[in-house]
Protein backbone atom coordinates (compact mmCIF):
# COMPACT_ATOMS: atom_id res chain seq x y z
CA UNK A 1 0.00 0.00 0.00
CA UNK A 2 1.26 3.44 -0.88
CA UNK A 3 0.87 6.19 1.69
CA UNK A 4 0.44 9.50 -0.07
CA UNK A 5 -0.35 12.87 1.50
CA UNK A 6 -4.04 13.00 2.35
CA UNK A 7 -4.41 16.77 2.31
CA UNK A 8 -5.45 18.36 -0.93
CA UNK A 9 -2.45 19.32 -3.00
CA UNK A 10 -1.68 23.03 -2.96
CA UNK A 11 -1.03 24.95 -6.14
CA UNK A 12 2.68 24.64 -6.66
CA UNK A 13 4.72 27.35 -8.39
CA UNK A 14 6.63 24.76 -10.45
CA UNK A 15 6.30 21.45 -12.31
CA UNK A 16 8.58 18.42 -12.23
CA UNK A 17 9.29 16.01 -15.05
CA UNK A 18 10.95 12.70 -14.22
CA UNK A 19 13.11 11.23 -16.94
CA UNK A 20 13.47 7.66 -15.69
CA UNK A 21 16.18 5.21 -16.71
CA UNK A 22 14.58 1.94 -17.83
CA UNK A 23 16.41 -0.03 -15.12
CA UNK A 24 15.28 2.38 -12.41
CA UNK A 25 11.69 2.05 -13.53
CA UNK A 26 11.81 -1.67 -12.63
CA UNK A 27 13.24 -1.23 -9.12
CA UNK A 28 10.86 -1.53 -6.16
CA UNK A 29 12.97 1.11 -4.36
CA UNK A 30 12.35 3.76 -7.04
CA UNK A 31 11.41 7.00 -5.30
CA UNK A 32 10.73 8.92 -8.51
CA UNK A 33 7.55 6.99 -9.15
CA UNK A 34 6.49 7.57 -5.55
CA UNK A 35 7.08 11.32 -6.08
CA UNK A 36 4.90 11.16 -9.18
CA UNK A 37 2.13 9.46 -7.18
CA UNK A 38 2.31 12.05 -4.39
CA UNK A 39 2.65 15.24 -6.45
CA UNK A 40 0.01 16.03 -9.08
CA UNK A 41 2.29 18.66 -10.66
CA UNK A 42 4.64 15.97 -11.97
CA UNK A 43 4.94 13.98 -15.16
CA UNK A 44 7.27 11.18 -16.15
CA UNK A 45 8.61 9.13 -19.03
CA UNK A 46 11.08 6.32 -19.58
CA UNK A 47 14.33 7.65 -21.05
CA UNK A 48 15.32 6.69 -24.58
CA UNK A 49 18.73 7.84 -25.74
CA UNK A 50 17.83 8.85 -29.28
CA UNK A 51 14.26 10.03 -28.88
CA UNK A 52 12.74 12.66 -26.64
CA UNK A 53 9.58 11.44 -24.91
CA UNK A 54 6.50 12.93 -26.56
CA UNK A 55 5.10 14.32 -23.31
CA UNK A 56 8.42 16.03 -22.50
CA UNK A 57 8.60 17.46 -26.03
CA UNK A 58 5.13 18.94 -25.51
CA UNK A 59 6.21 20.56 -22.24
CA UNK A 60 9.33 22.02 -23.86
CA UNK A 61 7.18 23.71 -26.52
CA UNK A 62 5.00 25.49 -23.96
CA UNK A 63 5.80 29.22 -23.83
CA UNK A 64 4.63 29.51 -20.21
CA UNK A 65 7.31 27.13 -18.88
CA UNK A 66 11.02 27.62 -18.17
CA UNK A 67 12.72 24.21 -18.32
CA UNK A 68 15.91 23.41 -16.42
CA UNK A 69 17.66 20.08 -15.84
CA UNK A 70 18.46 19.50 -12.16
CA UNK A 71 21.90 17.93 -12.39
CA UNK A 72 25.22 18.96 -10.82
CA UNK A 73 27.82 19.84 -13.45
CA UNK A 74 30.59 22.43 -13.57
CA UNK A 75 28.51 24.42 -16.06
CA UNK A 76 25.34 24.25 -13.96
CA UNK A 77 23.72 27.35 -12.59
CA UNK A 78 24.05 27.70 -8.86
CA UNK A 79 20.90 28.02 -6.81
CA UNK A 80 21.71 31.69 -6.26
CA UNK A 81 22.11 32.32 -10.00
CA UNK A 82 18.88 30.51 -10.81
CA UNK A 83 16.65 32.12 -8.20
CA UNK A 84 18.13 35.64 -8.37
CA UNK A 85 18.92 36.22 -12.04
CA UNK A 86 18.14 33.34 -14.40
CA UNK A 87 14.64 32.35 -13.37
CA UNK A 88 11.94 34.31 -15.18
CA UNK A 89 9.24 35.19 -12.61
CA UNK A 90 6.65 35.30 -15.42
CA UNK A 91 7.24 31.65 -16.32
CA UNK A 92 6.61 28.44 -14.40
CA UNK A 93 9.80 26.45 -13.77
CA UNK A 94 9.81 22.95 -15.23
CA UNK A 95 12.40 20.98 -13.27
CA UNK A 96 13.61 17.94 -15.19
CA UNK A 97 14.87 15.27 -12.79
CA UNK A 98 17.05 12.41 -14.06
CA UNK A 99 15.79 9.38 -12.16
CA UNK A 100 18.17 6.45 -11.71
CA UNK A 101 21.34 5.50 -9.92
CA UNK A 102 24.05 8.14 -10.18
CA UNK A 103 25.68 6.14 -12.97
CA UNK A 104 22.36 5.91 -14.83
CA UNK A 105 21.60 9.60 -14.33
CA UNK A 106 25.06 10.45 -15.70
CA UNK A 107 24.33 8.28 -18.73
CA UNK A 108 21.01 10.05 -19.31
CA UNK A 109 22.73 13.42 -18.94
CA UNK A 110 25.65 12.64 -21.25
CA UNK A 111 23.81 10.73 -23.97
CA UNK A 112 20.66 12.81 -24.42
CA UNK A 113 21.64 15.27 -27.13
CA UNK A 114 18.08 16.57 -27.12
CA UNK A 115 18.64 17.87 -23.56
CA UNK A 116 21.93 19.62 -24.39
CA UNK A 117 20.35 23.04 -25.07
CA UNK A 118 18.70 23.26 -21.66
CA UNK A 119 20.34 24.95 -18.67
CA UNK A 120 21.47 22.89 -15.69
CA UNK A 121 20.76 23.65 -12.05
CA UNK A 122 22.88 22.42 -9.16
CA UNK A 123 21.23 22.50 -5.74
CA UNK A 124 23.31 23.52 -2.74
CA UNK A 125 23.09 23.44 1.06
CA UNK A 126 21.42 20.06 0.90
CA UNK A 127 20.51 18.10 4.01
CA UNK A 128 21.82 14.60 4.59
CA UNK A 129 19.80 11.96 2.80
CA UNK A 130 17.26 9.95 4.77
CA UNK A 131 17.01 7.37 1.97
CA UNK A 132 17.48 3.91 3.52
CA UNK A 133 16.34 1.50 0.81
CA UNK A 134 19.67 1.01 -0.99
CA UNK A 135 23.20 0.32 0.12
CA UNK A 136 26.34 2.28 -0.75
CA UNK A 137 24.71 5.69 -1.06
CA UNK A 138 27.24 8.42 -1.76
CA UNK A 139 27.64 11.17 0.80
CA UNK A 140 25.93 14.40 -0.24
CA UNK A 141 23.56 12.77 -2.75
CA UNK A 142 19.79 12.69 -2.43
CA UNK A 143 17.27 10.31 -3.94
CA UNK A 144 14.80 11.67 -6.50
CA UNK A 145 12.01 12.11 -3.95
CA UNK A 146 14.32 14.14 -1.70
CA UNK A 147 15.40 16.34 -4.62
CA UNK A 148 11.74 17.07 -5.31
CA UNK A 149 11.19 17.97 -1.66
CA UNK A 150 14.24 20.28 -1.72
CA UNK A 151 12.84 22.09 -4.76
CA UNK A 152 9.54 22.48 -2.92
CA UNK A 153 11.31 23.89 0.15
CA UNK A 154 13.25 26.35 -2.01
CA UNK A 155 9.90 27.55 -3.39
CA UNK A 156 8.46 28.02 0.10
CA UNK A 157 6.23 24.93 0.16
CA UNK A 158 5.61 23.12 3.43
CA UNK A 159 6.84 19.56 2.85
CA UNK A 160 5.78 18.09 6.20
CA UNK A 161 3.12 15.81 4.66
CA UNK A 162 5.50 14.72 1.90
CA UNK A 163 8.24 13.93 4.41
CA UNK A 164 5.82 11.88 6.51
CA UNK A 165 4.67 9.99 3.41
CA UNK A 166 8.27 9.33 2.38
CA UNK A 167 9.15 8.03 5.84
CA UNK A 168 6.08 5.78 5.83
CA UNK A 169 6.93 4.53 2.30
CA UNK A 170 10.40 3.51 3.45
CA UNK A 171 9.11 1.99 6.70
CA UNK A 172 6.51 -0.07 4.83
CA UNK A 173 9.08 -1.26 2.28
CA UNK A 174 11.59 -2.25 4.95
CA UNK A 175 8.90 -4.01 6.99
CA UNK A 176 7.78 -6.03 3.95
CA UNK A 177 11.40 -6.92 3.15
CA UNK A 178 12.14 -8.03 6.70
CA UNK A 179 9.06 -10.24 6.62
CA UNK A 180 10.16 -11.79 3.32
CA UNK A 181 7.15 -10.58 1.34
CA UNK A 182 8.84 -7.98 -0.87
Amino acid sequence: MINTPTSSAPHWPFLTFLLIHENEHQRPTNTGQFWHQCVPQSSMAIWQRKQIPLNLAQYLKRPDLQPVVVYPTEQALSETQWFSTQRDPNLTPLYILLDGTWQEAKKIHNRSTWLAHLPRLSLSDLPSSDFRLRRNQQEGHLCTFEVGMELAVKHGIDTTALKQSFDRYQHDYLTRNMNGSA
